[in-house]
């Protein structure tokens, strides 16, 4: 994208430089003050466009220096992380199994704690009926 946009005002540039120099050939003609006008109006455009230009080229060589840094970083970690974790990789399984039951062994317990709940109001209600 960036790319792009540099090569856009590349052209851009070179389009008004090819502008400036017909202006300076015609400049000797009649209506030579506008021309001049037109030049220096060209020059400022062509200073403004060098600017971006100059930002552009600038914002590029820090977005490749950021990818460049990021793909050292991608190849270190790959370097660095253990191909073959089959051990720690059952361990973190098993680990995750036994949460499940006791998940459920939880689960169950809540149900028949709230079950003993509602019977012993039942009961209690039934006495005091009685």
């Amino acid at each position: 994208l960036l790319r792009l946009e540099l090569e856009k005002v590349k052209h851009e540039r070179l389009m008004l430089m090819q502008s400036i120099a017909s202006a300076k050939a015609q400049s000797g003609t009649a209506g030579g003050e506008a021309q001049q006008n037109d030049i220096k109006q060209l020059r400022k455009e062509l200073e403004l466009k060098k600017a971006k230009l100059n930002e552009l080229s600038e914002e590029t060589r820090r977005k490749e220096k950021q990818l460049a840094k990021h793909e050292d970083d991608n190849t270190d970690a790959r370097r660095l992380t253990p191909a073959a974790m089959s051990e720690e990789t059952e361990y973190i399984a098993s680990l995750k199994d036994e949460m499940k039951r006791i998940d459920e062994d939880l689960t169950e317990a809540e149900a028949k704690n709230r079950l003993y709940y509602l019977l012993g109001e039942r009961t209690r209600r039934e006495h005091q009926a009685l």
